[in-house]
């Protein structure tokens, strides 16, 4: 087997996964590879027709080598001007496979070089990552400078750990403020820093609550859960057995407004508000909890809250 280079089309695993994949290498200078995984490299696509990996697992493998290391993908291609030059879309795709770099390593993808693309939309990482130096992540090694990741409705409960200091990244390992990290969570560990995404306790993972917030999220009716079976969310796309209550939002800004902003929450787990209101000519000054804007702006709801809320925009 060897790792598919510069990969430029689509790829539908239609929900099968792929297993038994191995490299272990220390070479790097005088390899023909710009990244280690099931695909080495992605290079091209466009934001009308992305590069798209999708509905695939790669499990019980084992990927070592310097840099670029990810499960699914090694590396996004460099692009070589100030244009965007691969557009990549992973899609519904997991990991249960053991990941170790020096650097950039992830759980699903490697490295995203300058002048990309990318989105990770509704996949998970469960498998074990590990780097000597810096830029380890549950999900994404590193985003350079210059690009544009989204991870959207995804979740990390694999360890990330670095050799010197034992302390990883759950979801990003470095993203230089590149990466927008939504309603995805990863699972509390005193091995983890602290950084993008949403802390969950093991408890809500199995009973039922990330499931939860997975499915209800932008694009996560695949998500669901048997509470009792499943001990993780899973691609069935139906919830059963879960008592964790889910609460109506309701947003409150001006009329004319078409901004789909979320419409609930889950009880126990916190989420952040949107950070913005665009209204042509008038600036944002926060949310508040009645139409009078009393008391201070709030930016999240808390893990403590609970029934239905309602936020008013100033």
């Amino acid at each position: 087997w060897d790792p598919i280079v510069d990969f430029a089309g689509t790829f539908d695993g239609n929900m099968y996964s792929i297993s038994g994949l191995y490299i272990r290498t220390d070479e790097w200078e005088n390899s023909p590879l710009w990244g280690f995984g099931l695909f080495s490299s992605i290079s091209g696509g466009s934001l009308e027709n992305p590069v798209v990996i999708a509905n695939l697992g790669v499990v019980d493998s084992y990927f070592e080598a310097p840099y670029n290391v990810g499960a699914l993908i090694g590396f996004v291609n460099t692009g070589k001007n100030s244009l965007y030059d691969s557009y990549l879309a992973v899609i519904n795709c997991y990991s249960t496979s053991s990941v170790t770099a020096k650097n950039y390593g992830g759980g699903i993808l490697g490295k995203v070089s300058k002048y990309n693309i990318v989105v990770v939309e509704n996949s998970y990482n469960s498998g074990i990552i590990t780097g000597n130096d810096y830029y380890v992540g549950g999900i994404l090694g590193r985003a350079d400078n210059g690009s544009e990741v989204y991870i959207e409705n995804c979740f990390n409960v694999g360890g990330a750990y670095r050799y010197e200091s034992g302390l990883g990244y759950p979801l990003v390992g470095d993203d230089n403020e590149k990466a927008e990290v939504i309603n995805s969570y990863y699972l509390q560990s005193a091995d983890n820093y602290i950084e993008k995404g949403i802390m969950a306790t093991s408890e809500q993972f199995a009973n039922g609550s990330v499931a939860l917030a997975l499915h209800y999220g932008s694009s996560g009716s695949i998500w669901g859960q048997e509470v009792g079976v499943d001990p993780l969310p899973n691609y069935s796309g139906i919830i059963k057995n879960s008592t964790i209550a889910r609460y109506n939002v309701s947003f409150y800004t001006y009329v004319g407004d078409r901004t789909n902003y979320f419409s609930s929450y889950v009880e126990g787990l916190p989420k952040a508000l949107p950070d913005s209101v665009v209204r042509e000519g008038y600036t944002f000054s926060g949310w508040y909890a009645d139409s009078n804007y009393s008391g201070s702006p709030i930016d999240s709801i808390l893990s403590s809250d609970e029934g239905d809320l309602e936020f008013y925009a100033k």
